[in-house]
């Protein structure tokens, strides 16, 4: 019965201590995984960043494996991506670190549901809330559209006081049958214009007519997708989307342009991101 009763006692002693551990790993770092949304199509090579916040100024983080489909074959490289200024940041006793993941895939498609990183010695895996979906685009050889301008970096947090817009040139006559975003983002508030004219609101001018060389521009707000939990704060990779079909073709044709959402551009933003990471 001693026995018995020492076995017990020292299992329960263990099991405190590796609990203590855990939470004492969590209190050490937090990996913003749930601020990351990525749907967008591109080449061969892509990537994105993943905040992490940490009480120590120096981790060090090693990238491990992805989990998914197709991420076998996947070719990784870990950096750094904060910028110089963020460095030495530190606010509520926290540190924030931009991990940029650049990747090359051979597959036509990618998802990656999860990270596995070791971080100061130690092996950890983290999961996407929302999957990262990648896939090829292969470029039309002659396409009737091209882009003009386009926000190709914004910040998440602008989105409800900035104008953005979107401007395309025709290469021979069209018809716009509409724009949209693939995934995350909705287009909240929108004026349409062809060489310049204002030619009402956005909601209203589709289908139109788009003669050859003639400029397309669709100045908008931009909001976020109802089915989505999104923060101001949130990372956003995705793809504005502007149909079209050949004038004389029954065939809708899809021009995707990539739009990157950053979620930390200066110290005041990381200050946020740390707050919103600790559940501030």
């Amino acid at each position: 019965m001693k026995t018995r009763t020492f076995l017990v006692a020292a299992l329960i002693i263990v099991c405190v201590l590796f609990s203590s551990c855990g939470n004492d790993n969590q209190r050490n770092f937090i990996i913003g995984t749930d601020l990351l949304k990525y749907h967008s199509q591109g080449g061969t090579d892509f990537g994105f960043n993943i905040n992490l916040i940490s009480l120590s100024k120096d981790v060090d983080v090693e990238f491990v494996r992805f989990s998914g489909k197709n991420t076998d074959g996947l070719a990784v490289t870990l950096s750094d991506d904060s910028y110089d200024d963020l460095k030495s940041l530190k606010h509520n006793g926290y540190y924030i670190t931009l991990l940029g993941f650049t990747c090359y895939t051979a597959n036509e498609n990618v998802q990656i549901d999860g990270v596995t990183l070791k971080i100061d010695g130690a092996e950890t895996p983290f999961t996407f809330s929302v999957p990262i979906e990648h896939s090829i685009r292969h470029e039309e050889e002659d396409p009737a559209i091209q882009m003009r301008s386009f926000p190709a970096i914004i910040s998440t947090n602008s989105y409800k006081e900035t104008e953005y817009a979107f401007s395309y040139i025709a290469e021979s006559d069209v018809v716009i049958t509409g724009f949209s975003f693939n995934d995350f983002l909705i287009v909240n508030g929108a004026d349409t214009y062809i060489d310049g004219k204002n030619i009402g609101r956005f909601e209203n001018a589709f289908p139109l007519t788009l003669s050859k060389n003639s400029e397309l521009s669709i100045k908008c707000y931009l909001g976020f997708k109802d089915n989505y939990i999104s923060t101001d704060y949130d990372s956003i990779y995705c793809d504005s989307q502007l149909f079209y079909m050949v004038d004389g073709s029954s065939e809708t044709m899809l021009f995707p342009t990539r739009l990157v959402s950053q979620s930390v551009s200066n110290e005041e933003d990381a200050k946020k991101v740390i707050d919103l990471m600790l559940g501030k």
